[in-house]
């Protein structure tokens, strides 16, 4: 038997950057800000390594799950996009403990996204409702999102691309379900990986073959 290694960069994951008032606008600035959207939900997790017909693939971050929601930022009169803070509110269902607290803390936007993490086995436990809501500098809050929903469709994604992983070492093309505020839609299996998980700042990916010597 042999062994051919490639070896993958560390795994690095944008922090979470936590919203700031503004001191010099409290007081100044009372106008709260318009209601974010939020236009997309992705709830993914994603192995560390998986193994098909012999090959096994594996990524530098290990399993990890990810909750992405795509934003329609708040408009505000003095605080810029970039500015606002965010704060996601539970109002009914299922939160597992990893991502509760998360909740009812304000955090800035990735660009036009928010992203939480849930630990890996959680995932498959969140199943709620949720809402958004927007702080600007002065800390003023604005309306609710309308509310949108939230739970795991039951695919674990390979280590590398876009397949569902069984849990056997198989992978299958099964599209992975997402919730769209009332909706449910299947997601967009071919995007870039990064993108996809939204937290992968620089990420290598090492793969490791195994045969039999004939």
């Amino acid at each position: 038997m042999f062994l051919a290694a490639y070896p993958a960069l560390p795994c690095q994951l944008i922090p979470t950057e936590f919203h700031q008032i503004n001191p010099e606008l409290r007081g100044v600035d009372v106008t709260p800000p318009g209601a974010p959207q939020v236009s997309a939900v992705t709830l993914e997790r994603r192995l560390g390594e998986s193994c098909q017909g012999g090959v096994c693939t594996s990524n530098s971050c290990g399993d990890l799950a990810m909750l992405r929601l795509d934003l329609v930022a708040a408009e505000d009169d003095q605080t810029p996009a970039s500015g606002m803070g965010y704060r996601l509110e539970l109002l009914a269902g299922e939160i597992p403990e990893s991502l509760r607290d998360q909740l009812e803390v304000a955090v800035r936007a990735s660009g036009s996204q928010l992203l939480f993490r849930p630990a890996f086995e959680d995932a498959p436990l969140l199943n709620a409702t949720l809402q958004v809501v927007a702080i600007d500098g002065a800390g003023n809050e604005s309306p609710p999102s309308p509310p949108f929903r939230v739970m795991f469709d039951g695919c674990t994604l390979s280590a590398l691309g876009d397949q569902c992983d069984d849990g056997t070492g198989e992978a299958s093309m099964a599209g992975c379900a997402v919730s769209h505020g009332r909706a449910s839609a299947r997601s967009s299996r071919g995007r870039d990986l990064a993108g996809a998980w939204g937290v992968l700042a620089v990420l290598y990916l090492g793969a490791r073959r195994f045969g039999q010597r004939t």
